[in-house]
């Protein structure tokens, strides 16, 4: 049986005894309750810190042993404590222990779904941050914010480390960008007057709040932030939901202008081969502004299904005649109703009708209806920062 890690150590002796005696040795080591253990050969293992116990309890009982010098790690320990090696070792030993464990060796990176987790890590590690940064001297907000500045994909990072692992949770920005410039700092704006009721920042110095009452023009979002390293210029982006309020009139009249379509006429011809483009034939109108252009592609396939390296391209032109149509006066209601429906959806656009009211007025003997609409939607809008230097 293999020696117990508790006996090396904190040292042991053997005891050798005759055969006759063994047992005498067992009764003696059970009655004064010194731990013992058997090896392989035969012997017996005492530990270090009973000898003295067993030495008295052999003498009162007259028993001859051989006691053996002590074992283990005490003795390894006294046998080479005066050699160079040793020290310097369990100090090495010691401070990589300290070191290593107050470092980074590994970073695991969670929540991405287009962003390549490896770019974030290369990202981290171009800032100073990644494999052998030390744990506790990182100031993670500062990392987060000049991460987000240089990677706008990312809309918030959160760092923290347990042990020698850092975790980083990424959220992607998944708002579609309207962007100024790929590096043009710009601020966020307020396209409409409203009265602000949710705003969302994703770079930048957040103005308004819920509740302010904002005009066209007014500053929502400065795109400059106070860096760990300084100031910096970005470009500000976020959504900034305002509630709207307007009024407009739409006329009814009992005249519309239907349009027909009088000819069409083919007016140019392009092919397209391997990728240049040779104009065939081309053709100008008489009259432009009657017309209105459409373009026709037609490709060519292979019975594969793979498309040839060459196409057409047909640009015609639609000649449409205008007649004057007299309406009925619920005819005319419901077109100017439709006008109202279509320019209220126009006006709302991605956002949400709160309320809508129609009436009917009369202004000069002229009847129109009187639209007033209440929504919210998102009122910002990129406004680039000069940062020239005036003379």
């Amino acid at each position: 049986m293999r020696i117990p890690l508790f006996y090396r150590l904190l040292g042991y002796h053997v005891i050798k005894v005759e055969e006759k005696s063994k047992t005498r040795l067992e009764n003696l080591l059970f009655v004064a309750r010194i731990p013992f253990f058997y090896r392989d050969d035969g012997a017996v293992l005492i530990p270090h810190k009973e000898k003295e116990r067993l030495k008295q309890a052999l003498k009162r009982e007259r028993l001859s042993v051989s006691l053996g010098e002590v074992s283990g790690f005490p003795c390894f320990l006294r046998q080479n404590l005066y050699r160079i090696g040793i020290p310097i070792g369990a100090l090495f030993a010691a401070l990589l222990i300290y070191f290593g464990s107050h470092t980074v060796w590994q970073v695991c990176v969670s929540g991405t779904e287009t962003v390549s987790p490896n770019a974030v890590v290369e990202g981290l590690a171009s800032l100073g941050f990644g494999v052998g940064s030390a744990t506790g001297k990182t100031d993670f907000e500062a990392l987060s914010l000049a991460y987000r500045l240089q990677d706008p994909s990312v809309a918030w990072m959160g760092i923290y480390t347990h042990g020698t692992t850092a975790y980083v949770k990424v959220i992607e920005n998944k708002r579609p960008r309207e962007d100024v410039g790929d590096s043009t700092p710009s601020h966020l704006v307020a396209t409409t007057d409203a009265v602000i009721v949710q705003t969302n920042v994703l770079h930048g110095q957040l103005c308004v709040k819920a509740g302010d009452v904002v005009r066209a023009g007014d500053m929502l979002v400065l795109g400059f932030v106070k860096g760990a390293h300084g100031d910096v210029f970005l470009q500000a982006e976020g959504s900034i939901k305002g509630r709207i309020s307007e009024s407009f009139s739409i006329p009814i009249s009992v005249t519309e202008i239907q349009k027909t379509e009088s000819r069409r006429e083919k007016i140019g011809i392009e092919l397209n081969f391997f990728g240049k483009v040779i104009k065939i034939f081309e053709k100008t109108p008489q009259n432009a502004s009657d017309y209105v252009i459409i373009n026709r592609n037609r490709e060519f396939l292979l019975p594969t299904g793979k498309k040839l390296p060459f196409s057409l391209r047909y640009t015609e032109a639609l000649l449409y005649t205008e007649d004057a149509l007299t309406l009925s006066e619920s005819e005319a209601l419901l077109a100017a109703l439709d006008a109202a429906d279509a320019l209220v959806r126009q006006r709302v656009g991605a956002g949400e009708l709160l309320k809508k009211d129609i009436k009917i007025q009369t202004l000069d003997g002229e009847k129109s209806l009187l639209v007033s609409v209440e929504y919210t939607k998102d009122i910002a809008e990129q406004k680039p920062i000069s940062l020239g230097l005036g003379g």
